[in-house]
């Protein structure tokens, strides 16, 4: 991707990639929501019949993919051979290998989603709210995603992701101090916008000859 577009745009292009991506997590979240709101709707647990139904319905979106892979993607040709580039810090300026060492750390000090989801309903969520608040953040994430990327273009990533990661420190830290569902809640969606900053914003901070 980072070889198809102008560099002065490429911020601009992954935030478009990750709307697109973020936008089909939306209509997922949505529809599974809409099956918890007809069958259990304030119910504090998932029932077996909802989930039954949750996998029954996701067949279908499984298959309408598997059938666009299969008759509308097309393979290119390759243009123009390169070597094989060789995967090695040798060859890396020390800026690279100075993100790619705080990138290591922040990674290890990072946690899963799937925490902040228990928190939410360990602080009275139910299953239709927990629900809701993943459509927020996405919704966040896939509409920020194209304006953010653009402004990293402007501004330079390194300042955005400084930035996103800031904010990532000062949000779990409103996470270990709520008391309640909706803290969770107004939190996680302005968890969707520190992800956007730093989330894809490094794929574009240095590119190595032949990255793509």
């Amino acid at each position: 991707m980072a070889d198809s577009i102008d560099e002065k745009q490429r911020g601009l292009a992954f935030g478009m990639h990750r709307a697109g991506d973020t936008a089909g997590a939306f209509l997922g979240v949505l529809i599974a929501a809409l099956v918890v709101w007809l069958t259990e709707r304030s119910s504090a647990d998932l029932t077996r019949h909802t989930f039954q139904v949750l996998v029954l319905v996701s067949i279908l979106p499984a298959i309408l993919a598997v059938l666009v892979l299969a008759i509308g993607a097309r393979e290119t040709g390759i243009r123009s051979q390169s070597k094989v580039p060789v995967l090695s810090l040798k060859g890396m300026d020390t800026r690279f290998k100075l993100f790619m060492l705080v990138l290591v750390l922040f990674t290890l000090g990072n946690s899963s989603d799937a925490f902040i989801i228990l928190l939410g309903q360990n602080r009275g969520l139910n299953v239709l709210q927990i629900l809701l608040m993943l459509l927020t953040f996405n919704l966040i994430y896939s509409v920020l995603s194209g304006p953010l990327g653009a402004l990293s273009d402007r501004i330079g990533r390194r300042r955005l992701i400084i930035a996103g990661w800031i904010t990532y420190g000062l949000v779990y830290l409103g996470f270990a101090l709520s008391h309640t569902g909706w803290q969770i809640w107004t939190l996680f969606g302005l968890y969707g916008i520190l992800l956007r900053r730093h989330g894809r914003l490094g794929q574009g901070l240095h590119r190595r000859p032949g990255a793509s």
